[in-house]
């Protein structure tokens, strides 16, 4: 578990530099344009890393319920709510629509109770409470 929370606190310390370093990037260019360019780059680094780790072969040994799942997660992360994503930053303060789009855990924390059939305790509903407050309180006026 203690390697679990290093890296999660890794996870959030670059997911909170990413929205940063991607507003300066949207100053000048729309969102479909730093789309496409940020998943061309990670698509060019992730080919190099399977290739120089021997792992490219691996690509071809996925069954097909698995690809069919992954790739759906990637149209609607990837591509979907990435393009969202990039219209709101560009459109907004990356610290308002950052904690906003940090209420996934929420729309996760549903969706799971009611396709996957997972437990919704108190303390989980106590944490979707919080979020919901969260977000309330960062869009109220100054």
């Amino acid at each position: 578990m203690k390697g679990a929370f290093l890296w999660s606190i890794v996870t959030a310390v670059l997911w909170g530099l990413a929205p940063i370093v991607e507003k300066l990037g949207l100053a000048k260019v729309e969102p479909v344009t730093a789309m496409s360019l940020r998943s061309f780059t990670i698509s060019l680094i992730l080919l190099a890393f399977l290739g120089f780790s021997g792992q490219l072969p691996r690509l071809a040994q996925a069954d097909t319920r698995s690809l069919l799942f992954i790739m759906a997660g990637g149209v609607i992360a990837g591509l979907l709510a990435q393009w969202t994503y990039f219209l709101a930053l560009k459109q907004g303060l990356a610290s308002a629509v950052v904690p906003v789009i940090g209420a996934y855990p929420l729309v996760t924390m549903l969706l799971a109770a009611l396709l996957l059939g997972e437990p919704v305790t108190l303390l989980k509903a106590a944490g979707a409470l919080l979020v919901v407050a969260g977000v309330v309180l960062i869009k109220l006026p100054v």
